[in-house]
């Protein structure tokens, strides 16, 4: 009697092998697949669950054979749901155990069983990210989910230290009531640890999207294409940079510093008056940053007119510095610096020696650059770090 059952064991043991060996014969596996199925067992069903964990050589019949281990399972109904759960617990992928959870398994079964697997998966470093990309992945397309429901479990995962995890996270949320993902979007784009350009512009793209209110006093960087005026209307009708921008937490966005219609770059907002007034009184001399470029090839003597200071009409100005980077035979390109913001300061630098600005775009205000990936037409919220430089 005993002896027969351990026959019986290493039995269904050398089945589970043929039916999980990713290098043998596809007919071979088929056959101990299909004596899994009918052995019918919880530990032949957990059996046929391990088929799930091998990728066999050839795609198209991998996909084929674990296609059909979850039609097999959903047979099985609710008999199938105690196997697969021992599977779901120490497996390393968990894509098909989940289409098989969500056919066999209630509401309340399936979210029982995906609090565990969500408590097996704290956030934080792990070696191997795929469970925890599996399981946001699903869940984010699970239609039952409810906001409530998928928030709560996201939240913190968008903060967790694997990238491709935390991208996972925002990108379930995305969908969902914009009041409640903004906060935890917000907080996990502006902590200091978040150096990742492509977590910081999905982030940015998914509170566009939703227009979501940014919080008390918020900073944002845009990067203000040609052809947008930098007022709230204009009697011609042309775009506005206020109308790209989220709506204010309170009170109203304060441009800091505008640029003319034909100047691109780095234009920065604020909902804190008093702020925006500091940064632009001449008393504090905020270090601006450009790139221009001016026909023709400029003298050295000319440049160093630019330097020491010309007078415009509304006073002497002069370039704090001025760098070359790079000429054609027609034009020369330079960036330079100046510590004031009078009206078209850098284009009438330029005209009163003989040259003309042909294109200018603003880099730096201050201690906050223009990043390399923000695109024209885009905003981002300022890092705290960043906003308190200012």
């Amino acid at each position: 009697m005993v002896f027969g059952l351990f026959s019986k064991e290493k039995a269904l043991r050398r089945t589970i092998e043929k039916a999980t060996n990713k290098l043998a014969q596809q007919p071979d596996r088929w056959g101990a697949l299909e004596k899994l199925k009918e052995e019918g067992t919880e530990d032949a069903l957990v059996g046929l669950c391990k088929r799930f964990s091998i990728t066999s050589m050839k795609g198209v019949e991998d996909e084929q054979e674990k296609l059909w281990v979850v039609d097999t399972l959903v047979e099985k109904g609710s008999a199938a749901l105690a196997p697969l759960v021992r599977y779901m617990k120490n497996a390393e992928q968990l894509a098909f155990p989940l289409k098989v959870l969500e056919r066999i398994a209630s509401h309340d079964q399936v979210l029982e069983v995906v609090d565990r697997l969500f408590a097996s998966e704290p956030p934080g470093y792990v070696r191997m990210p795929e469970r925890r990309i599996d399981l946001l992945r699903w869940f984010g397309e699970w239609k039952p989910a409810t906001d409530d429901e998928l928030i709560t479990r996201f939240t913190p995962y968008v903060t967790d230290f694997d990238e491709n995890v935390r991208f996972t996270a925002i990108d379930g949320m995305a969908s969902r009531d914009p009041a409640r993902i903004t906060p935890p979007l917000i907080a996990a784009l502006i902590r200091p640890e978040e150096e990742s350009g492509r977590i910081k512009r999905a982030i940015c793209e998914v509170l566009e999207k939703i227009r979501a209110p940014l919080g008390e006093h918020a900073v944002l960087m845009y990067h203000k294409p040609m052809g947008e005026v930098s007022t709230r209307r204009d009697p011609a009708g042309r775009p506005t940079v206020f109308e790209r921008l989220p709506p204010p937490p309170s009170g109203r966005w304060v441009v800091i510093g505008r640029l003319d219609v034909n100047t691109t770059g780095l234009l920065l907002f604020t909902t804190d008056g008093a702020l925006a007034h500091r940064l632009m009184h001449p008393s504090a001399e905020v270090e601006r940053e450009y790139l221009v470029r001016v026909h023709g090839r400029p003298t050295p003597a000319l440049l160093e007119r630019l330097r020491t200071g010309v007078v415009l009409e509304d006073g002497p100005a002069r370039f704090e510095s001025i760098q070359a980077k790079g000429r054609s035979e027609s034009h020369s390109w330079f960036r330079v610096t100046l510590r004031e913001g009078r009206n078209r300061e850098v284009r009438r630098l330029w005209q009163e020696v003989g040259l003309e600005v042909s294109r200018l775009a603003r880099l730096r205000y201050g201690p906050v650059g223009l990043p390399e990936d923000l695109r024209p037409g885009q905003w981002r919220l300022l890092p705290v770090r960043e906003a308190r430089l200012l």
